[in-house]
């Protein structure tokens, strides 16, 4: 049975990082660094095809807001494991006004869109919650957990860098 994971997250939040690795730890490609990480990581019908979206997505923005958008695109797929990305949104927002502009305001209403559609996935499939922090405090550990709920083996753990050591002042 062919395998889809997607992975959606805040804009700012390592989703495409989590993408990364899920795709290189399924054998979806050889290298870590194969794929970036945006999109589609090979053609759809193939097996282990991740699936990367922010949420929103590209500039000018395009949003998913109904479950059923990503089902209708992964028709052919029997089984798709869905992981969401979290950060804390502060540091979130203040990367993406450091990437695209913008203001507070503006991506406070897309933190409120984007959350409205994270709880329809949460609530419906089968989701695993990746949080970027957690991943920060608690490393190999919380790979391990990931790679039990794909239900892979792996050795890989990514170096982690704590991103959000710049918009704290400590």
């Amino acid at each position: 049975m062919k395998k889809a994971y997607v992975v959606l997250g805040f804009e700012g939040s390592g989703s495409v990082f989590i993408a990364k690795v899920i795709s290189y730890v399924v054998g979806a490609c050889k290298n870590f660094e194969d794929w970036n990480g945006y999109g589609f990581n090979k053609k759809i019908g193939e097996d282990k095809l991740v699936l990367h979206r922010s949420i929103p997505y590209m500039r000018p923005k395009k949003w998913h807001d109904d479950p059923s958008e990503i089902e209708d695109i992964l028709s052919v797929y029997k089984e798709i494991r869905y992981v969401i990305v979290t950060r804390d949104l502060s540091a979130s927002m203040l990367s993406r006004i450091s990437r695209f502009e913008g203001n507070i305001e503006s991506y406070e209403k897309d933190n409120v869109r984007a959350s409205n559609f994270f709880k329809k996935i949460i609530k419906n499939k089968n989701c695993f919650i990746w949080n970027y922090e957690t991943m920060v405090s608690l490393g190999d550990v919380y790979f391990e957990r990931l790679y039990n709920w794909l239900l892979i083996k792996s050795n890989f753990f990514p170096e982690v860098k704590d991103g959000n050591r710049k918009y704290l002042k400590i």
